[in-house]
């Protein structure tokens, strides 16, 4: 069963989930499908293994904007 985000989001809206519950519902959903394809093409041979470092390299990259820069611009007390 595949309920990606431009189905499940109009109908979590219609079931009257909040609108912000329902795009982040639907950004987890297409981050979660796009992974788990990443991994079966990996496993399956289908991409080269230095693509992988560019997958591992763009999901690592948010947590590393959010905390690394957070703590390198933060003020020294």
């Amino acid at each position: 069963m595949c309920l990606g985000g431009e189905f499940l989001v109009p109908l979590l809206l219609e079931f009257g989930t909040h609108p912000r519950v329902a795009a982040a519902t639907s950004g987890f959903l297409i981050f979660f499908n796009t992974s788990s394809n990443v991994a079966h093409y990996l496993l399956a041979g289908t991409i080269e293994p230095f693509l992988a470092y560019g997958v591992g390299c763009f999901l690592f990259a948010p947590y590393l904007h959010r905390y690394g820069l957070d703590h390198l611009c933060s003020p020294i007390a």
